[in-house]
């Protein structure tokens, strides 16, 4: 999830847009974030850095990785058992064991809210996400695209939210 929404795409009138569409629709994610501020105090903030887009942006980006630690689960499988370089990533010193497991069963249990095979972009640089882009879209792009070089992974992921005032189950 490094691909980043860019908000120096935002016109005036988007950006605007953008601030109502955070404080409403994110209003829920605030009470959870580590960055101790009212949501008063966020609202100021938020109207102030939109007057330094840089600033904004790195602003916007630590909350954004702040409210994904705290609210995404994302667990990675692949379809290739074989491949010496997963092997040589993901298990300690080529040893360990492998498990299959039925996607379609998995999918059936209803605890699986988002899952999908990892898309590589075959451009070198990772797309930028426009922030007032189909939230959907958005996030697929977020949490589906990997850099082209890790294409051999054919990595399948899942992605839950994590609900933290859900009992577990």
């Amino acid at each position: 999830s490094k691909i980043k929404y860019n908000y120096s795409l935002l016109n005036d009138a988007e950006r605007n847009g953008y601030i109502q569409k955070l404080l409403t629709k994110g209003k829920q994610n605030f009470d959870n974030l580590s960055i101790p501020t009212s949501h008063q105090n966020r609202v100021q903030m938020i109207k102030m850095m939109m007057n330094d887009k840089e600033k904004f942006q790195a602003w916007a980006e630590e909350l954004e990785v702040d409210i994904i630690n705290k609210t995404i689960g994302i667990i990675s499988f692949s379809q290739q058992w074989k491949n010496v370089l997963m092997w040589s990533h993901y298990a300690k010193h080529h040893s360990g064991y492998c498990i299959g497991l039925n996607e379609a069963k998995l999918r059936n249990t209803g605890k699986i809210e988002y899952g999908g095979m990892v898309n590589y972009p075959t451009v070198k640089k990772f797309p930028s996400i426009h922030p007032m882009m189909d939230e959907y879209e958005s996030f697929y792009h977020k949490f589906f695209t990997k850099s082209k070089d890790w294409y051999y992974e054919e990595e399948y992921r899942i992605v839950n939210f994590i609900h933290p005032n859900k009992d577990a189950d």
